[in-house]
């Protein structure tokens, strides 16, 4: 599955939301080229780029030791790294929110989980982020 890219612009903060779900049995292949989509989608113009989606990175499609190998783990901030992320009763991390350089400085810090969800609704609670939009840090915005 493709990672797919949309190109926002809030207020004075441009950025991409490139969506991601990893399938579960070869996700630490696919998350070792996620950085080249993330380079990718800076190639287009836009140097805020946020990952986000399902990624499978955790129980037991990928262990810890896999993980902590991963150059999108050591080089990137996972916004929720050790939060268990699915409805169902198997407390794994699936679901994450990804930034690097320059986004670090876009993030206000507030960003959570919502538990209140049905398994009818989704296997997974959705997780949410908020960024600073009255100022973009880098150089590199949308006209």
């Amino acid at each position: 599955r493709q990672p797919q890219l949309g190109i926002f612009k809030s207020k004075n903060f441009s950025f991409g939301i490139l969506n991601n779900h990893m399938a579960p049995l070869s996700a630490h292949e696919e998350l070792q080229i996620l950085p080249e989509y993330i380079q990718r989608a800076r190639d287009t113009g836009v140097s805020d780029v946020i990952a986000v989606g399902d990624i499978n990175a955790d129980c037991n499609y990928l262990s810890t030791e896999k993980r902590s190998e991963l150059k999108l783990y050591t080089r990137y901030l996972w916004l929720f790294p050790k939060v268990d992320t699915t409805v169902s009763g198997q407390k794994c991390n699936y679901d994450q929110i990804i930034i690097g350089e320059p986004t670090l400085e876009d993030i206000t810090g507030d960003l959570g989980i919502y538990t209140d969800v049905s398994a009818e609704t989704s296997d997974h609670y959705p997780i949410w982020a908020n960024f600073y939009v009255e100022n973009d840090t880098d150089s590199h915005n949308l006209n």
